[in-house]
Formats: C-alpha cells, sequence, structure tokens
C-alpha cells in the first residue's frame, strides 16, 4: 500500500487526520482498499480482524501499547542512546 504521508500531505491535512477519516468514512477509501474492505481481504480478513481484537485486549489488560524491551531494542538497533 505504501506510505500514507504522500496523500495526506495531498489533501493538506496531518496522518493522523487521513487515518482517522479513513476509518470512519468508508467514501474517503481509495477505490483498491474499498475492494479490498468489500471482498474481507488483507486488513479486513478475519485474521487480521481477530489479531487487531487480540491486541486491543491485551491493551486493555495491560495498558502497555508496545512492550519497553521491544522500544529499547529498536532504539539500540536504531543506535539511539539508553
Amino acid at each position: 500500500m505504501g506510505q500514507i504521508g504522500p496523500p495526506a500531505a495531498a489533501r493538506g491535512i496531518g496522518v493522523s487526520e487521513l487515518v482517522a477519516d479513513l476509518a470512519c468514512n468508508e467514501e474517503a477509501l481509495p477505490a483498491d482498499l474499498a475492494a479490498l474492505r468489500a471482498r474481507g481481504k488483507e486488513p479486513w480478513s478475519p485474521e487480521a480482524l481477530a489479531e487487531d481484537a487480540r491486541r486491543l485486549a491485551e491493551f486493555d489488560r495491560a495498558r502497555v501499547g508496545v512492550p519497553r524491551d521491544e522500544v529499547r531494542a529498536l532504539d539500540a538497533a536504531l543506535g539511539h542512546p539508553g
């Protein structure tokens, strides 16, 4: 699907605004994404939706979006000081 920054900039809005618009406004979906949604494919597949539900339930339980050890590992891989 590519990066969403350029489409957001083309609309004169931020990425978070574009994501919110796509999530709440079916007419805002590009044709290729609308087709995937209609067919229940890729991000709308039963498996993807179940994984989203699992992650949300885990967040609700633990109140941790990304485990700290994963954040630290990413920081180290990117060469950022701890």
